[in-house]
């Protein structure tokens, strides 16, 4: 994929006529193990104007220059970026490399925290609903089915959390395991952060232990 990706920034260059630069976030940037066949390179494609006739043009590059499915990219307008507040955005500021083009991430303004508090509180009480379905449907589910259920689930446990931790401390938590460590002043997640970052061999046991956990820890937040 390497060379693929090479290929794609040389045409990012030269004939996206309005490109800015080339993002990439998440736990591929922060040092978060990579889980084969779960986790993505989620990649933001920054312009600068005319988005539909970009991501247009984009999209006709990657129909007939195919990455594998490990690849996800999206379009972002350059001030969309620069002073977007939402979940992605917080994401993004702390989360985030530039691999083309301009640096934007230091120019990209610092979350709301009070903005990051509510996002995070409402996406783990919306969570919570979510991982109840799962263990309902976990017991009949084959393994494979309840990894990729469940992996999205717990990912977006850690990213809600690292919203409302930096919302009310100001610090944002990196990794999972700076997510983990602070949680734990209140509650053991330990099970949590393993299935996590362990899901390709995670039992339905374990997942279901790694539910439990996530769901107790919001009903006492």
């Amino acid at each position: 994929m390497k060379d693929k990706m090479n290929h794609f920034i040389s045409w990012l260059e030269s004939d996206l006529t309005h490109f800015v630069s080339l993002v990439e976030e998440g736990s591929t940037v922060t040092g978060d193990p990579w889980q084969e066949g779960f986790s993505d390179h989620d990649i933001t494609i920054i312009i600068s104007q005319d988005i539909d006739a970009e991501m247009a043009a984009v999209s006709n590059w990657l129909k007939h220059n195919h990455f594998d499915n490990s690849y996800l990219f999206g379009p972002r307008l350059m001030h969309e970026f620069i002073h977007g507040n939402s979940l992605n955005d917080i994401s993004m500021k702390f989360r985030a490399k530039t691999i083309l083009g301009k640096d934007l991430i230091a120019e990209k303004d610092f979350p709301d925290r009070q903005v990051a508090i509510d996002i995070g509180r409402t996406g783990l009480k919306n969570l919570e609903i979510r991982c109840l379905r799962r263990l309902v449907n976990l017991s009949y589910w084959t393994l494979e089915y309840a990894q990729k259920k469940n992996y999205e689930i717990f990912k977006n446990f850690f990213v809600f959390s690292g919203a409302r931790i930096y919302g009310e401390s100001g610090l944002y938590p990196i990794k999972r395991t700076d997510v983990a460590e602070i949680i734990s002043q209140q509650q053991d997640i330990s099970s949590l952060l393993y299935v996590t970052n362990n899901i390709s061999t995670a039992s339905k046991q374990v997942q279901e232990e790694a539910l439990q956990t996530a769901i107790t820890y919001i009903r006492q937040m």
